[in-house]
């Protein structure tokens, strides 16, 4: 999948208004790699999604620091309209450890096609400064990713979140991708079972039999070890990228 640069800074996002501008912090502690079983299973159905990968662009750290501001508090204000039309479903920065240093945060769009999520990335106007660039593949997924939209604006009307203070009521998940999306799916099925995984899907386009599970854990090595056990053959890598979203979201598995 290209890389797209669209010339105009990103404070990477938190769930959808629930966003801070720095990266977070996680335990770096991974165990060995691991690995799901390797009997296939059927590959995932579900609806179709657009998922975005923000990347560190060619103009970061390099605009004037009332440019970046600007950008900053506009893609704040992007977002947040984003979800208000129903366009933006997730999205929240990456934490440390960085498997990728370029990986900046993430979008989920409610969009059939990766053309519509490019068009709507591209609104922002910290994309459009260059200080991130962005890879968008489509998904695939049985999650119940638009509740995400009607938890999250229930969270606001009883005033557990803020637009006005998005960095609270952030949480840790740990997005683990395979490349062998049929032997990841059967492993983790047992801990999705247990409401230990927040979504699942399978991705398509560059990143075609792929699959993401963003695992409900508290540090790194928990999500290692719950890989760990979920998987104990070890015939399958995993990426596993810390990622911070909104800890209401926990309703969807509830």
């Amino acid at each position: 999948m290209r890389t797209r640069t669209i010339t105009s800074p990103l404070l990477v996002a938190a769930g959808l208004c629930v966003a801070c501008s720095s990266t977070p912090s996680v335990e770096p502690e991974p165990a060995a790699p691991i690995a799901p079983a390797t009997t296939p299973s059927p590959a995932t159905s579900g609806d179709e999604y657009v998922f975005v990968f923000l990347k560190v662009g060619p103009q970061s750290g390099k605009l004037p620091p009332e440019v970046e501001q600007e950008a900053g508090s506009g893609h704040f204000a992007n977002m947040a309209r984003l979800a208000d039309e129903g366009e933006l479903l997730l999205a929240g920065p990456f934490g440390e450890p960085k498997v990728d240093r370029a990986n900046s945060g993430v979008f989920v769009f409610d969009a059939r096609t990766v053309a519509e999520a490019d068009a709507l990335t591209a609104t922002d106007p910290a994309v459009r400064a260059g200080v991130f660039v962005f890879d968008a593949y489509p998904l695939r997924s049985s999650s119940p990713l638009r509740r995400a939209l009607d938890v999250l604006r229930a969270a606001e009307a009883r005033g557990d979140l803020s637009r006005d203070d998005p960095g609270r009521g952030i949480r840790p998940y740990f997005l683990a991708i395979a490349r062998d999306g049929d032997a990841a799916d059967e492993a983790l099925a047992p801990l999705a079972d247990e409401g230990l995984v927040l979504f699942s899907g399978r991705f398509g386009g560059a990143l075609e039999g792929a699959s993401i599970h963003a695992l409900i854990a508290d540090s790194l090595r928990d999500a290692h070890e719950m890989l760990a056990f979920a998987a104990p053959d070890g015939t399958t890598e995993w990426d596993v990228h810390p990622w911070w979203s909104s800890s209401v979201l926990l309703e969807l598995v509830d």
